[in-house]
């Protein structure tokens, strides 16, 4: 089940999302993301790719402010975003995980997404992305370096938990 936004997509709209999601992020504008939308065959109504532009920059713009929390401080979720489709808990939060492949020693980034029904500190976070990397280590494969709280979103519409 997805957002009610969402429910009143066209297919080729939501098929579209993740091209609008890495435009936003990447600070492309709406006219040259038309074009780019239209030459993958997946052109969508003007308006249909404002609105869902305006809602991923709400997702894109609270990323700074997560990363500058004090470690100690919980985000306020009134600020967060809401998610465009149903999670499962309350809050997802993005981490990014920086560090060496343990094969090659090679440096990668990797993201690993920390979900929950109560609010968390910025440490509480990511000290949970770190825990998954060391439990799960056949599956990141990664000695970590760096880690860094970078998004987060808040259940939709109410009834969608």
């Amino acid at each position: 089940m997805v957002a009610p936004f969402l429910l009143g997509l066209s297919s080729r709209a939501r098929r579209a999302s993740p091209l609008i999601r890495r435009g936003v992020r990447e600070g492309i504008s709406s006219r040259a993301l038309t074009g780019i939308l239209q030459r993958a065959g997946l052109g969508i109504r003007r308006q249909t790719l404002l609105d869902l532009m305006r809602l991923m920059e709400g997702e894109a713009a609270i990323g700074p402010v997560l990363s500058a929390l004090g470690m100690g401080r919980r985000p306020n979720p009134f600020r967060l975003p809401p998610a465009l489709t149903k999670i499962r808990r309350a809050y997802s939060f993005t981490v990014r995980v920086r560090g060496a492949e343990l094969d090659t020693g090679v440096l990668t980034e990797q993201f690993v997404t920390v979900t929950t029904d109560t609010l968390l500190t910025r440490g509480e976070i990511e000290a949970l992305a770190a825990q998954a990397i060391e439990t799960d280590q056949d599956r990141y494969k990664l000695v970590v370096s760096d880690i860094l709280l970078t998004g987060g979103l808040r259940a939709g519409a109410p009834g969608l938990l």
